[in-house]
């Protein structure tokens, strides 16, 4: 029989404090002021209020809210935005939309120097790497996410960090560390009286527990995650947890509470019109109606479980729904139809690596074609099943030698403290005999560095005092120069007029020669 049921984890999201008045909000939102900005804040508004409530509305909200943030020419808002987006396309299971969105949400809040939304984008971005498998990067988002909170001193968003941490190392089976950090962040959420994170806690204990076969403490968690999510008046997370309470009881054997757990959660999720909360309960309810051997019902409910995960765009979901089929029809030995839809889902099976999905498929087909004496397509489809099975051992021995190194490795770090606090205290000792070497050390070069800027400062006034005196030299010289330069023109402008009054009262020569020559012809 596979084991295909789904089990929703819930992961948390930094969530704002909830908006009382909607009636304010709607009529800003939808009305006509002009102004672009208001209104993308009250759309967002909407859409962080309606997100556990009615996906879809909450989508409107959100896009409406970008829509008029771009008009406003508001990045903060555009990654606040954003950042709805991603959750709800979270919600939705469509994690590739879920990843763009949130990465632009980062782009956006990065560029508006937005801290929250920084440190919910990075939350978000950790939310969408545990739903990929990717649980050390999931972690690394949720530390940078838990260094900006801390940052804005945001207690909460450090707790939801913490919560989201423990639900990393749950899915990498570290169990004791992910019940830790779990507990962490629900005293946090207590101190701070956070009902929205203390519901999370609850939950994701419940998770915990569960996970460690402990399913009596899960439900009592999953109880009082549930009854405050219906306090906060969230349907669509109380209805998951009425889901995972359903899966409680079912490995429990007790498959008629489970059935009730099941429809309650199906009447939730179709009054909520969430259409991948219901393929995922009707998926569960395939599961137990083919243990109870119900087969009519349960090819009723896996057919509705397909349809609604089509239409929430959940493509995992409909293989994993469409694999349980083949089992009604393997128990009422009808081979060649369980062959037949065998056969039709296995290439959207290793499309999807539904690695689970695929060893049980095989295992059925190498079954079937022995049954029906085909001995050669059976020992085939047998060696996939080991490939596929050792695949998962190896996950399996992979994460338990993982745990072992971790666990060493936390052993050593014990070890090395220990060795480090007492060669610590050794080399208190020997500091505090080296302190009055220090302390001389230190007062002698600061008194040569003393000397010397007494030496310094001296060499400074004496350099001044011997420019000045320079300058004032240099000022003599130039005023003695213009001195004699003006006392030399005195003297050349005398000899001038002096040649002047000469010229003025000696004859000329011409004069002179022509007396000469007439004395000269009268003797």
């Amino acid at each position: 029989m596979k084991k295909t049921l789904i089990i929703l984890c819930l992961f948390v999201w930094h969530i704002l404090p909830a908006q009382n008045n909607l009636d304010s909000l709607l009529k800003v939102a939808g009305g006509t002021s002009g102004d672009p900005h208001a209104q993308a804040l009250a759309n967002s508004a909407l859409a962080k209020n309606f997100l556990y409530r009615n996906a879809d509305s909450a989508l409107l909200f959100a896009q409406r809210a970008l829509q008029l943030s771009k008009k406003a020419g508001d990045a903060r808002i555009m990654g606040e935005a954003y950042r709805r987006l991603g959750a709800i396309h979270q919600l939705y299971a469509t994690i590739d939309s879920a990843r763009y969105f949130t990465d632009l949400a980062l782009h956006w809040s990065t560029k508006a120097h937005d801290t929250i939304g920084i440190s919910s984008a990075y939350l978000n971005l950790g939310n969408i790497m545990d739903r990929l498998g990717k649980f050390p990067e999931a972690i690394e988002m949720n530390k940078k996410s838990a260094a900006w909170a801390a940052l804005m001193k945001d207690n909460l968003g450090v707790a939801y960090a913490l919560g989201n941490i423990g639900n990393a190392y749950q899915k990498m089976e570290f169990y004791d560390k992910a019940v830790e950090f779990h507990l962490a962040s629900l005293a946090k959420a207590e101190a701070e009286n956070d009902l929205q994170l203390i519901a999370n806690s609850h939950n994701n204990l419940g998770i915990s527990y569960s996970n460690t076969g402990n399913y009596s403490r899960s439900n009592e968690e999953y109880k009082k995650a549930g009854d405050m999510y219906r306090e906060l008046g969230q349907g669509i997370l109380s209805a998951q947890v009425i889901t995972n309470r359903a899966a409680n009881h079912e490995r429990m054997g007790q498959a008629q509470e489970a059935l009730k757990l099941y429809r309650e959660s199906l009447a939730m999720n179709e009054d909520l019109m969430d259409s991948y909360g219901s393929g995922i309960v009707l998926n569960g309810l395939g599961h137990v109606y083919i243990n109870l051997g119900k087969h009519d019902s349960a090819l009723w409910v896996l057919h509705r479980s397909i349809k609604e995960f089509a239409s929430s765009g959940s493509r995992d979901g409909i293989v994993s729904s469409r694999a349980l089929i083949p089992d009604v029809y393997f128990d009422l030995k009808e081979y060649d139809e369980c062959l037949r839809m065998n056969l039709a889902n296995l290439p959207d099976a290793i499309k999807e690596n539904l690695t689970g999905t695929l060893r049980d498929t095989y295992a059925q087909l190498a079954v079937i074609y022995k049954a029906k004496g085909n001995y050669t397509r059976a020992l085939e489809y047998m060696e996939k099943n080991i490939i596929y099975r050792d695949s998962l051992d190896n996950d399996v021995s992979r994460r338990s030698i993982l745990r072992s190194e971790m666990q060493f490795e936390y052993g050593k770090k014990a070890a090395a403290d220990s060795v480090k606090a007492g060669e610590e205290k050794k080399i208190a000792q020997a500091q505090f005999k080296s302190e009055k070497t220090q302390r001389r050390v230190l007062y002698g070069g600061l008194g040569l560095v003393g000397l010397f800027a007494l030496f310094m400062v001296n060499r400074f006034v004496v350099t001044n005092k011997q420019r000045k005196i320079i300058e004032i030299q240099r000022q003599e010289v130039l005023l003695q120069k213009a001195v004699v330069e003006e006392k030399q023109k005195e003297i050349m402008d005398s000899i001038y007029y002096a040649r002047r009054i000469q010229r003025s009262l000696i004859p000329s020569e011409s004069y002179i020669a022509k007396h000469l020559k007439r004395l000269r012809a009268a003797g």
